[in-house]
C-alpha cells in the first residue's frame, strides 16, 4: 500500500504543478478585460486576399508592435486598427503624400491605405515619437 500512496501523491503533485504552470502562463499572456496587451507580439495578420491588418495598441507611453519589420507585396491594402489611451496621430510615410490617421483616446480607430510603392516605409506614432512598424514593400 505504501507504493500505491506514494505514486498517487506524486501524480497529484504533478497535476497540481501542471495546473499552476498553466495559470501562470495564462496570466502572463493576457490582460484584464481581455483587451490586447501593449506587449503583445502578434499584432500583424498574415496577408489574406491582398489585405494585411496591423493592430496597434498604445498604452502608458508604450506601443505594440514596436519597430517590427514587415515584408508586404506591392498593392497590399494595409488595414490599421488602433486603440490608445491618449490622442495621437499615426503616420505612414509612404511615397507621395503618405497617410495619416487621427486617433482619439479610448476609441478604436480604423484606417487603411495601399502599399503602392516599392521601398521601406515607417508607420509611426506622432505623439509617442516611436516607429511602430517598418513596411518593406516588394
Amino acid at each position: 500500500m505504501t507504493i500505491g500512496r506514494s505514486w498517487t501523491r506524486a501524480a497529484g503533485r504533478s497535476a497540481i504543478a501542471a495546473l499552476a504552470a498553466l495559470l501562470v502562463l495564462n496570466a502572463c499572456t493576457s490582460s484584464p478585460g481581455g483587451s490586447p496587451s501593449p506587449l503583445s507580439s502578434s499584432a500583424v495578420s498574415s496577408p489574406s486576399a491582398g489585405v494585411m491588418t496591423i493592430t496597434i495598441v498604445e498604452q502608458g507611453g508604450n506601443v505594440s508592435p514596436s519597430g517590427k519589420k514587415i515584408d508586404v507585396a506591392r498593392g497590399t491594402r494595409m488595414d490599421l486598427v488602433i486603440t490608445s489611451d491618449a490622442d495621437d496621430e499615426i503616420h505612414a510615410h509612404t511615397a507621395g503624400n503618405g497617410y495619416e490617421v487621427q486617433v482619439k483616446a479610448g476609441q478604436t480607430t480604423r484606417g487603411s491605405f495601399v502599399a503602392a510603392d516599392i521601398g521601406s516605409f515607417e508607420i509611426e506614432s506622432h505623439h509617442l515619437d516611436k516607429v511602430i512598424v517598418i513596411l518593406n514593400v516588394r
